[in-house]
């Protein structure tokens, strides 16, 4: 199908899971594809799923997306986890249809990008050299202190009660400088990559932790899930502290229905089984559900 307009691309949809696992479809802008079992479908997935209808959906092709049409009555097509009737998936996102999970790729939109990132290259070099001239200029005007220490020394109190920059967790998970990886490894690294935004966009943040854990055990160069991973960890801590502090409360107040809920939330969320704040949550808990 041709097309004068250079910013349209083919748009490819690649199987994350399910039984097609890691098949890829390619669509043509301005097309339409039905997908589904039957062998009338354009894009015809495993007779062997029954969770996926004989027709199921309709794909309209746009210039950097897709516009899904739910056909089935039984098990409709889920968008970040809640059911849609019609739906537009842009480059990066992800849809669901029967036990199959999609993403949508356009292989082309860097190339249209490409010179916006170039400009935005060179700007951000000239202020990084700007940058590096005004604090050359200021260091050359400061004076050595009396004592010989460098006027840029912080001091030893500063660096005691700084926060940390880089998260705990972060030194039980060495990157190595080098380290080769499959082709294979680096695929299934992208899938539980992929399969981990999927579960954090529709809320479900301890599954997309395990999938970025899985992602770094096939492939630790993987920087994309290294960084969600430590980043998930981090609110997942948070959210066990705020229901610590929350259970507390409610046990001094003698609200123990809700105490106890809240430390077994503590229980679920907390990464740290040595920590105090587990320890003390499930010693409370065994004492409420001794009364």
């Amino acid at each position: 199908m041709k097309n004068s307009n250079k910013d349209i691309y083919n748009i490819l949809i690649t199987v994350l899971e399910g039984v097609d696992r890691g098949k890829k479809f390619t669509l043509n802008p301005g097309g339409e594809y039905s997908l589904g079992r039957s062998a009338e479908c354009d894009i015809r997935l495993d007779q062997s799923d029954k969770t996926i209808s004989r027709k199921h959906a309709l794909i309209k092709v746009e210039a950097k997306s897709i516009l899904i049409e739910n056909l089935s009555s039984t098990n409709p097509v889920q968008v970040k986890g809640k059911p849609v009737s019609k739906a537009r998936i842009g480059s990066g996102k992800q849809f669901q249809v029967g036990n199959s999970l999609f993403v949508l790729e356009v292989p082309g939109r860097d190339k249209i990008s490409g010179r916006n990132s170039n400009k935005k290259l060179i700007i951000l070099s000239g202020l990084l050299v700007l940058c590096t001239f005004m604090i050359f200029i200021g260091l050359s005007g400061k004076k050595e202190q009396p004592d010989g220490s460098s006027p840029l020394t912080r001091p030893a109190e500063v660096e005691e009660t700084s926060p940390p920059v880089v998260y705990e967790r972060l030194e039980s998970l060495p990157v190595p400088e080098e380290i080769e990886v499959s082709s294979e490894n680096q695929l299934r690294s992208d899938q539980h990559f992929r399969q981990g935004m999927f579960f954090y966009d529709t809320g479900n943040t301890l599954r997309a932790v395990n999938e970025w854990e899985q992602a770094l055990s096939v492939n630790p160069n993987n920087a994309d899930a290294r960084a969600w991973f430590l980043r998930a960890e981090r609110e997942i801590e948070d959210q066990a502290r705020k229901h610590y502090q929350n259970a507390m409360l409610h046990y001094k107040y003698m609200r123990y229905t809700q105490a106890e809920h809240e430390f077994r939330m503590v229980l679920q969320l907390s990464r740290n089984k040595s920590s105090d704040q587990y320890i003390n949550s499930l010693r409370y808990l065994n004492e409420l559900q001794s009364r």
